[in-house]
Parts: structure tokens; sequence; C-alpha cells
């Protein structure tokens, strides 16, 4: 009776682990200027499903990011939003599409927003998520960029975040202030 009981335990507590609601554990957008590219880490609390829909084609698991290139500090309405990358429509692609914030499109998968500038392959391994993109697929070419992150299962909003610049304007001043530091040891 006691094996039993704890297998029961054990049974209850895996089904509400499986059935947790998707959110950020951790993540970090880097910047390489050196290569173009932005390196995208997304660490959730459980694996994401990125293949089930439900009667509405709507992806169970699923995440947005929308890129600012200004930095704004404030974020007022869609008028913020320049690109979108778009891991709601995984199921669709087998890859991530970046979407433009305008204009029309005909994919029945578009939400409303634009046409697809790119689409990216993803890494899975276990819950975390990992993607790189050329800062040219983003829109983006100086390298600093803010962005709100939205998860969302079936449609509903789970988890939201904002960074309002991608690299921080603090860690940029320590760049500049190293990079001073070398040029005056290499004159000595």
């Amino acid at each position: 009776m006691r094996k039993q009981n704890i297998f029961l335990v054990f049974l209850v507590v895996q089904i509400a682990v499986c059935n947790a609601t998707l959110s950020i554990d951790s993540q970090s957008v880097v910047v390489d200027m050196a290569n173009q590219n932005a390196l995208f880490t997304l660490v959730f609390n459980r694996t994401p499903d990125f293949y089930t829909l439900d009667e509405y084609d709507r992806q169970s698991d699923g995440f947005a990011y929308y890129i600012d290139f200004d930095c704004n500090p404030l974020w007022q309405g869609s008028n913020f939003v320049e690109t979108i990358i778009s891991g709601g429509e995984i199921h669709a692609y087998g890859q991530i599409p970046f979407r433009n914030e305008s204009g029309t499109s005909s994919d029945p998968t578009s939400g409303g927003w634009g046409e697809i500038r790119a689409l990216v392959p993803y890494q899975l391994d276990e819950a975390t998520l990992t993607f790189t993109a050329n800062l040219e697929q983003i829109g983006d070419i100086d390298g600093q960029f803010g962005y709100a992150l939205h998860l969302g299962e079936y449609g509903a909003t789970t988890d939201w975040l904002y960074v309002p610049c991608v690299p921080e304007p603090a860690t940029l001043l320590l760049f500049g202030i190293g990079a001073l530091l070398l040029r005056g040891r290499r004159r000595v």
C-alpha cells in the first residue's frame, strides 16, 4: 500500500510539472557587432510545446519578441514595434519567422502583422531555446535595440517582460572606458 501511495504522489507531481504554465526562468540577448548578429537565449520553466494546436489553430506554447530599434523608454501601443520575432508560428514553418511590423500579409498565421522578412532556425534543448539572427534579419544595423518579450499559451498571455536596450547603455560605457584604457596602455 505504501509503494502505491508513493507512486501516486510521484504521478501527481509529474502531471503538475507537465501542465505548469509556461514562464521565463531567464533570458538574454547578446549582440556580437564583429559578426553582425545577436544570440537569443530563453530558458523556460519547462520544455515548451510548439506543435500542439487548439481548435482555433493557436499554438500550445508561443513567444514573441517585439523589437524597438530606438531603445525608447516608453512603449506606447504598437508604435514602437519595428520587427516581430514570432515564436507562435513555429508550428507552421519549423523555424522562427521574423516579420515586418507593418504591411499586409496573406499568410493565415501572420496575426495581422506584416510579411516575413526571414525564417530563422532554432535549437531547443529541453527547456532552453536558442537562436542566432544577423542584425539585417532583425532589421537593426547599429546593434542597439529594446524589446518586449511575450509568452502565451493558446493565445493567452502567461508572462511578459521589457528590456529597454541591448546592450544596456551602462555596458556600452564600460566597453568604451575599457577600450580607452587599453588604447592608453599601448601608447606607453
